[in-house]
């Protein structure tokens, strides 16, 4: 192991793995063989702070929020993370979360600043391969030790959860490390450059029944929260067709393109999941196209990587589509947007600015400043919230809001844009996991196929009570009629807002619009599917 440095030791603990997100060429799909594992557990393991009965609500010091705009079990923050009264409250309980984390590069010191102020977890070690960039960060966000091996990390006796932010070729096997150690995981995407150590890499968790969260930081994100609230409770009828757009301020290097698998995977794979995330339906097909524009140093590159402008047409099983255009330069500014168009109404998103003046003058009107310039200011909010939601999952032993299975499916999503691209073709997902012809035609089939290659080919009752204690933010047991939809959604059912009304009216026993998690179960079971 490599020798840990020490600093003065500091109240709390917490782990960061980060680095560039590079994803390889992804080799032929094989399935991995998992052998059965015997006397495990039924429930997941708790961290000291669970075990130590610590409620959600103690967490953090929550700011005022307006609830609608949150569709997954967390807070999203305001402009900071305040720590307040709670926070001492939660340090006598012990119910803070040590916390290890690798890669100390920019994705890495992102998530060190919302661990540094996140009151319900501790950041005890962090690694690097260059020590100094370690010791650099461990001295600026006040963490005790630091390192030039993951490992030491992964096997530090007061680190129970860690923060994968290294490589994405060495994700899978810091995951696999983790399992072994018995440590929960927050990974960056993707959790491995190709299905098969995907797959092997959440089956490691699941067996020792420990949480892993993929970041998708988007979905956290409150303004694309707020239009996801909005469809789920039928401010604009039904979708019709989604738009996203997706643009940097400049191109990365060649370095960092070369190698990384081409622009589907290392940057329009958020877009992707995004269009997943908003549509109420699964996707079936897609159709894809790329271009050289503002990058003459990576034209000859191979395949999608020698892209740095592609567009999308994402189709869905209710027939509806998405739209997605992405490009690696745009030189006014970070621009992400998005646009859902319905039956009865839009709703849209448009870029954050630093401040919100406004500029007059003879030769312009407008916002005096450009849109922000780099994804760790336009996104910091939601990384703030993406963070909460983990520590949260793991205070309070709630699942988490992000899986496993949703990085396994962004992955394929991101394959099947590059294969399309390259083969001038629509190119359907259950063709990159190898699903057969019964799952062409219908969305939820090749997702069902992916969760059988995670072994979890049958709803559970355990995944019908997860997918409800996500979604009951306020643990009150109970949920509404348009959180009862993401539900189902989660749990790939898809209705209409009639059919929601008519599930509502069948399991609201009292008539006052809210289901508990026990009618939830019975009407699954008895009216959806039945559940193992």
């Amino acid at each position: 192991m490599g020798e840990c440095k020490r600093m003065p030791r500091l109240a709390g603990a917490v782990v960061v793995v980060a680095a560039a997100c590079v994803i390889r060429v992804v080799e032929p799909f094989v399935v991995p063989a998992v052998p059965a594992q015997k006397g495990l557990s039924t429930r997941p393991r708790q961290c000291r702070a669970a075990a130590a009965g610590v409620q959600g609500d103690s967490v953090f010091a929550r700011p005022v929020y307006d609830p609608c705009a949150s569709v997954y079990g967390c807070t999203p923050p305001g402009p900071g993370d305040p720590v307040g009264a709670t926070s001492q409250k939660l340090r006598e309980d012990r119910g803070v979360i040590g916390v290890g984390v690798i890669g100390c590069g920019r994705i890495g010191r992102v998530h060190l600043e919302t661990l540094s102020r996140a009151s319900g977890a501790r950041v005890v070690i962090v690694s690097n391969p260059t020590i100094d960039k370690a010791e650099e960060a461990a001295r600026m966000f006040g963490v005790d030790a630091w390192t030039a091996d993951a490992h030491d990390v992964i096997e530090h006796p007061d680190v129970e959860a860690v923060w994968i932010c290294s490589p994405s070729n060495v994700h899978a096997e810091q995951i696999h490390a983790c399992a072994r150690a018995g440590k929960h995981v927050f990974c960056e995407k993707p959790l491995a450059t190709t299905l098969s150590d995907t797959i092997a890499a959440i089956r490691a968790m699941e067996r020792e029944n420990l949480k892993l969260m993929t970041a998708l930081q988007r979905r956290f994100d409150p303004s694309f929260q707020r239009v996801k609230a909005g469809i789920l409770r039928g401010e604009i009828g039904d979708p019709i067709v989604v738009k996203l757009c997706s643009r940097d301020p400049a191109p990365p290097p060649a370095s960092y393109v070369a190698g990384g698998g081409g622009i589907f995977t290392d940057m329009a794979i958020h877009d992707l999941d995004m269009a997943r995330f908003l549509m109420a339906s699964e996707p079936t097909e897609i159709l894809a196209s790329g271009l050289n524009c503002v990058s003459p140093d990576i034209r000859d590159l191979p395949g999608p990587e020698a892209y740095d402008t592609a567009n999308m047409i994402v189709r869905f099983a209710n027939g509806r589509e998405a739209l997605i255009d992405v490009c690696r330069q745009a030189p006014y500014g970070y621009d992400q947007r998005i646009e859902v168009l319905g039956t009865r109404g839009m709703l849209s998103t448009d870029n954050m600015f630093p401040t919100t003046a406004n500029l007059y003058t003879r030769e312009r009107v407008g916002f005096a400043d450009h849109p922000f310039d780099f994804f760790m200011t336009r996104y910091r909010d939601a990384y703030a919230a993406e963070t909460r939601a983990f520590v949260e999952a793991l205070v309070d032993d709630r699942p988490v809001p992000v899986t496993g299975q949703d990085g396994l499916i962004a992955l394929i999503l991101a394959m099947a844009a590059g294969k399309s691209a390259d083969e001038k073709r629509w190119v359907s997902f259950a063709e990159i996991i190898g699903a057969g012809p019964e799952a062409l035609d219908h969305g939820g089939a090749w997702i069902h196929r992916a969760r059988a290659l995670l072994g979890k080919d049958i709803v559970s009752r355990a995944d019908v009570s997860d997918a409800f204690k996500v979604i009951d933010r306020a643990n009150s047991g109970r949920i509404s009629a348009w959180e009862l939809k993401e539900v189902l959604n989660r749990l790939g059912e898809y209705p209409s807002d009639a059919e929601v009304q008519n599930l509502v009216a069948v399991a609201d026993l009292d008539n006052d619009g809210r289901i508990s998690e026990k009618d939830f179960e019975d009407l699954f079971s008895a009216f959806i599917r039945q559940p193992s």
